[in-house]
């Protein structure tokens, strides 16, 4: 769900800062955790068949948003490599 999320926000150039964009996928994803927490206590009362937090979703979560920051920077790379080979094949 993060990969491309923190990818569009390396790409946007709402920070160009890489711990930052991890640092605060890992706070989103620490409330996703806990808005899911939060609706399976409410939803306790209500229905015996309620879903449970993971730490292990936070985990993964964040590493969804290290792949997007280092698809990012493949990317960025990638797309310098080719436009720097076109300019150059355009020279006569």
């Amino acid at each position: 769900m993060l990969i491309p999320f923190a990818f569009a926000v390396m790409y946007f150039g709402l920070t160009n800062n890489s711990k930052k964009v991890i640092l605060y996928f890992g706070l989103c994803s620490i409330a996703i955790e806990l808005f899911q927490f939060l609706q399976s206590y409410i939803a306790s009362y209500f229905h015996s068949d309620v879903r449970r937090t993971d730490v292990d979703d936070i985990i993964l979560n964040t590493i969804g948003g290290i792949i997007g920051v280092i698809a990012y920077k493949i990317w960025t790379k990638l797309y310098c490599f080719i436009q720097k080979n076109k300019h150059q094949a355009m020279k006569p």
